[in-house]
C-alpha cells in the first residue's frame, strides 16, 4: 500500500508525463479541458491536488483511466471491449506482471 507521500509523488509524475506525451503545454490543455491553467499548474507543482470531478475530465481526455492517474494501476491504457470480467481481470493481472518483468 503507497502512502500519503507517495501518492502525491506519483500523481504529480502522471499528470506531467500525459501531459507531456501529448505535446500539450499547461495553456493548451487548460483550453482543451476547460481546467485554469493555473490549476493544473497547482497539481503538478504539489500545491494542490485535483477532485474526483477534475480526475475524471482529464481520465476522459487522455483516454486513461483514474487509477492509473492516482498511481493505482500500472497500465495506462487496456482496451478489452466487451470481454466478461473473469477474462479482464486475469488479463490486466498477466499484463502487469509482464510490464513488471521487462522494467
Amino acid at each position: 500500500m503507497m502512502n500519503d507521500e507517495n501518492f502525491e509523488v506519483i500523481l504529480r509524475e502522471r499528470l506531467i508525463k500525459l501531459r507531456e506525451k501529448s505535446e500539450l503545454s499547461l495553456r493548451e490543455l487548460a483550453e482543451k479541458t476547460g481546467i485554469p491553467r493555473t490549476t493544473i499548474r497547482d497539481w503538478e507543482i504539489g500545491a494542490t491536488l485535483p477532485g474526483a470531478r477534475h480526475l475524471i475530465k482529464l481520465a476522459d481526455y487522455y483516454g486513461v483511466s483514474v487509477d492509473y492517474i492516482l498511481g493505482r494501476d500500472e497500465i495506462s491504457k487496456l482496451y478489452v471491449g466487451n470481454l466478461p470480467k473473469r477474462i479482464v481481470l486475469p488479463l490486466g493481472i498477466l499484463i502487469r506482471e509482464m510490464e513488471r518483468i521487462i522494467s
